[in-house]
């Protein structure tokens, strides 16, 4: 496992909006240039209408408004992913928000831990650690829908999302396992767990995975306190704590 130069540590939803930036950045400045260069070429040819014989300004107007319209239909789709990315943001913050609220009972979390392999790049939203082990936990900023989860798939209102949350965060709990069980313990619990913010939940059916809403959390970890009578001792979560740090200080290189 490599690492690369330590950098600040991240707050909840940062990758995601440093993500939506770049990419609408990037798609900004070649659709203006586009633009910019069409309509000059559109001013030149207007201009130069009745000085020379080979100025077609027609053509190069057509072609001008028709990839105008084609833009503009680009940024409406690229503005409605930049929302959707934005409210994905805000839920996750709002999830930081109240796993912070924990603390008094023992546990500590730490956001956007991001991971590299392959030349592919994802992050975890949140790792929450304390009394019951590692949760591992994937944010949807989902609103008013209902969710339903038979230990096998999520459906929101009766259909399969268009990423599948379920490997998404079985994935995540394993590259986490791997840390986690590596550099403290192999017998240390990690629980994957998806957390919808504004949405309705109803899960049944036996499985490793969690589904849950924001108020479903405090009950899922009381209920996994009580049964489990041997806890995660203060100082094994401390230790745990600093690793994830200063992992998510890093890139991590898998």
């Amino acid at each position: 496992m490599a690492h690369n130069t330590p950098e600040a540590l991240p707050g909840a939803g940062e990758s995601l909006l440093r993500k939506v930036r770049e990419e609408f950045s990037n798609w900004a400045f070649y659709a203006i240039g586009i633009a910019i260069g069409m309509w000059l070429a559109v001013a030149v040819c207007w201009l130069t209408l009745g000085i020379t014989s080979s100025s077609h300004p027609w053509p190069v107007t057509i072609v001008a408004a028709v990839m105008t319209i084609i833009l503009a239909f680009s940024y409406r789709k690229r503005f409605h992913s930049v929302t959707s990315s934005m409210q994905g943001a805000r839920g996750e913050r709002k999830v930081a928000d109240i796993l912070h609220e924990l603390g008094k009972g023992g546990y500590v979390a730490v956001h956007d831990i991001e991971f590299t392999r392959d030349d592919r790049s994802w992050n975890v939203d949140h790792v929450l650690v304390g009394p019951v082990g590692v949760c591992v936990i994937e944010t949807k900023a989902v609103r008013n829908k209902k969710i339903s989860f038979d230990g096998s798939r999520i459906l929101e209102n009766g259909f399969a999302p268009a990423r599948d949350p379920i490997s998404q965060v079985r994935r995540n709990a394993r590259d986490l396992r791997r840390i986690v069980h590596d550099e403290v313990d192999s017998s240390i619990p990690v629980h994957p767990i998806v957390l919808y913010t504004e949405s309705f939940v109803e899960a049944h059916g036996d499985s490793e995975v969690a589904v849950l809403n924001a108020k479903q959390l405090f009950n899922w970890l009381r209920e996994q306190e009580s049964t489990n009578a041997e806890h995660l001792p203060a100082r094994t979560v401390g230790t745990i704590f600093g690793i994830l740090v200063e992992q998510a200080r890093r890139r991590v290189v898998l």
